[in-house]
């Protein structure tokens, strides 16, 4: 029943990644006169529907049949494959958060739009690609210990033991890599809010149009992030809290999996809602 409703979520994930991907491209909204913004959160909604359509299209069939895509020599280098897939589009979308927050800050808090032109923006998305994969290669492959990988059994994201080896890759790169993303985006978007409602009270006056715009867009933005911490919090929480021996609570496990597969669709999902620009096209 759990592996059905999984895939229910997948699915609905699927497609409403692709619903606003292609109101993305119809309205070519990372193009002029639209904001540059609008080409870092393109390529966030890419990488969210690769990563929900691993988890659709191969981990639940895979956790339903084992012999779903099994090809003897090439089972380990098939599921590597996928699982590094996952992990670059965690990273990607940890690091989307701490680049998406700071532009949110120095755009409200400083009105420094001088500094992300288009063209700016696009070598920001390009070093973030570029980014996402180096760390991606460094947790999965260039630590003794220990890459993550997909558990069927638990349905959720497990580390692969190595043995009494320490976990270089989680301990120095990942978990300073979420906390980072979440309390950037902590401190960002606190203090913008906190900086618009002062400017309100001392002024007394009704914020233009654009700047109600770019704080929408913030509280939007910050959104996203919560559900972001939310995910990876879960993952530690439950490894903590939860005994992995009890197979009665194994069920807990995969709560991080639907929380990953909603946190890939809620970006398009507050665009599809709340951004006019999105809806409008």
């Amino acid at each position: 029943v759990s592996l059905a409703c999984y895939s229910v979520i997948a699915a609905f994930g699927v497609s409403l990644n692709t619903v606003v991907l292609v109101s993305f491209i119809k309205g070519k909204l990372a193009q002029p006169p639209f904001p540059s913004i609008y080409i870092l959160v393109l390529q966030t909604l890419i990488v969210d529907v690769i990563s929900i359509s691993i988890h659709l299209f191969y981990w639940i069939p895979k956790a339903i049949n084992q012999d779903f895509l099994r090809v003897p020599g090439y089972d380990f280098l098939i599921i590597t494959i996928f699982d590094f897939i996952g992990m670059y589009s965690w990273f990607h979308n940890a690091l989307s958060h701490i680049f998406i927050a700071s532009n949110r800050f120095a755009v409200i808090v400083f009105f420094e739009r001088s500094f992300f032109t288009r063209r700016r923006v696009i070598i920001m998305a390009v070093a973030h690609h570029l980014l996402s994969f180096f760390i991606t290669l460094l947790t999965q492959h260039g630590v003794p210990c220990c890459r993550l990988t997909f558990d069927f059994e638990i349905f959720s994201y497990s580390s692969v033991p190595n043995g009494n080896m320490l976990n270089y890759g989680d301990l120095f790169v990942t978990v300073p890599v979420n906390l980072l993303s979440t309390l950037t985006s902590l401190i960002c978007y606190t203090t913008i809010i906190l900086t618009v409602r002062s400017a309100r009270r001392g002024s007394g006056t009704v914020m233009s149009q654009k700047r109600k715009s770019e704080y929408r867009y913030a509280l939007q933005f910050a959104s996203l992030a919560g559900v972001f911490s939310l995910c990876w919090i879960s993952f530690r929480a439950f490894a903590y809290f939860v005994p992995s021996s009890d197979p009665s609570l194994a069920w807990i496990f995969g709560l991080t999996t639907g929380f990953t597969m909603v946190n890939c669709f809620m970006n398009a999902l507050v665009y599809l809602i709340t951004n006019k620009d999105v809806s409008n096209s």
